[in-house]
């Protein structure tokens, strides 16, 4: 469901790209897909880094040039709004919910579910720097504003002020 091997897929056609897949491998996925983790010419295209957390995770986030989310469904997938929060773009599929947030930057980091969608949306955002940090600090910032407590606890003052069932004293 988290669409590893699109994502795989895509990096394996993008020949300066390295794809770096943190987290439990609760269900065995690695000793299947750690084979295809070479290239055509045998050269590497990435690796398995088991759980990250912390500052390393932070860490992580912050020096990848983007995160690749191809899942089915997220309800909102906390490690894209994380990336986008430390400013790094992410590319993510329609079922993401986090998705809003970037269709609202640049609808082209919203790529359909496919190695060859995934592929067009990560050649065009690793070939152009400049893109990619407007991308980050336009979703740096909406994170900040509206995914912060202090953003979240004044979208909830909002709405209370705009319910007509509350009675105010």
């Amino acid at each position: 469901t988290k669409g590893l091997d699109l994502a795989i897929e895509a990096v394996r056609r993008h020949s300066d790209a390295v794809l770096l897949i943190g987290g439990h491998d609760q269900i065995g996925l690695r000793v299947q897909f750690e084979p295809r983790l070479r290239r055509p010419n045998g050269t590497s295209c990435g690796a398995f880094l088991g759980p990250i957390d912390g500052r390393t995770k932070w860490a992580l986030l912050a020096g990848a040039d983007v995160l690749l989310a191809p899942s089915i469904r997220e309800s909102f997938g906390m490690s894209v709004a994380e990336a986008l929060a430390v400013g790094t773009p992410a590319i993510v599929t329609p079922g993401v919910g986090a998705g809003a947030v970037l269709q609202r930057i640049d609808q082209s980091l919203i790529a359909q579910r496919d190695a060859e969608s995934l592929t067009a949306a990560l050649s065009s955002i690793l070939e152009d720097g400049a893109r990619r940090s407007k991308i980050g600090e336009a979703a740096a910032t909406i994170i900040k504003r509206e995914y912060s407590w202090p953003g979240i606890a004044a979208a909830i003052s909002k709405l209370y002020e705009r319910s007509p069932q509350v009675e105010r004293t």
